[in-house]
Formats: structure tokens, C-alpha cells, sequence
């Protein structure tokens, strides 16, 4: 004798109320992590006290679950991850309260936007390598183009 057992699953959707309130909550949180991409943000919230505020330190860790791949997809900048780990360390909130900092760090976040796809910097070419080099414009050489080879060269070779 075999008996069988068959299992049903019912998916219920919350009440609209309880909905609403849930994506309230992640539009909430989605805008405050993107804007710690933000390090004249940072600043200003390191310089008004509320870094050193155990309630947003708290919630600072809350917002780890957008590491998930059911969140982090709808991350506009990835880097305000990063940024969510440096803020974890004591060090880096209080270096924030100097602008200089805040400056130094908002151009590393340039520096790495402009190189990030070419490490070497190689592609930049112009003004763009100049002011990431430290050069003036007009000490940088255009780069001149490299003649290809024709068909029957590149064969030779």
C-alpha cells in the first residue's frame, strides 16, 4: 500500500496597507545609502554630530542587506557600499570632519570613475590625463595615432 502526499503552497500578498509601507521603507533606505556615495555628504553629517549617533550607527548596519543580489541590483552607486564598510570604523567618521579629507576622498572617487576600466590610465588622453596626472594641459602630448598594419603586413608578421 503507497500513499501519496501532495503539499500546496499558497502565496498570499501582504494587505496594500503593509505593501505600501514596505516599499516606503526601501525607497527610504535605497535614497539614504546612495547618498553616502556622497563624501561632501559625509561631511556635513560628520561635522553636524550625526555620525557619532548610536541610532544611526544602527541603522547604518540595517542597511547591509542591500549587499543581497535581491538588492544590490538596484544600487545607482556601488561605491556607497563602500562607503557603508569605511563608515563602520570610528577612524573614518572622525577624519570626515576635515574637509580636506572629504576633498582628498571625493577625488580618489574621481580618480577611480575616470580609470576604473583601464587601470594604467592609458586611455585618457588630453585634458583628462593631465588633470588626473597633476600636469597642465599643455604639457601634455596628444597622443598620435598608431598606422595599422594593411592585411598582407599583419600576415607577413
Amino acid at each position: 500500500m503507497t500513499t501519496t502526499t501532495t503539499t500546496t503552497t499558497t502565496t498570499t500578498t501582504p494587505h496594500p496597507a503593509i505593501r505600501q509601507a514596505n516599499t516606503t521603507a526601501f525607497t527610504r533606505d535605497l535614497e539614504f545609502l546612495s547618498s553616502l556615495a556622497n563624501p561632501y555628504y559625509l561631511h556635513t553629517l560628520a561635522t553636524q554630530g550625526h555620525l557619532s549617533s548610536p541610532a544611526l550607527l544602527l541603522y547604518l548596519r540595517h542597511l547591509n542587506y542591500f549587499r543581497h543580489p535581491r538588492y544590490v541590483k538596484y544600487l545607482q552607486y556601488p561605491q556607497a557600499l563602500h562607503m557603508l564598510d569605511l563608515l563602520q570604523h570610528r577612524e573614518f567618521r572622525e577624519a570626515l570632519k576635515d574637509q580636506g579629507w572629504a576633498n582628498e576622498v571625493a577625488n580618489r572617487q574621481a580618480r577611480h570613475w575616470a580609470t576604473w576600466r583601464d587601470p594604467t590610465g592609458d586611455t585618457l588622453e588630453g585634458d583628462d590625463a593631465a588633470q588626473l596626472q597633476g600636469a597642465e594641459p599643455a604639457d601634455v602630448k596628444p597622443q598620435q595615432p598608431q598606422a595599422q598594419a594593411t592585411p598582407a603586413q599583419a600576415s607577413a608578421q
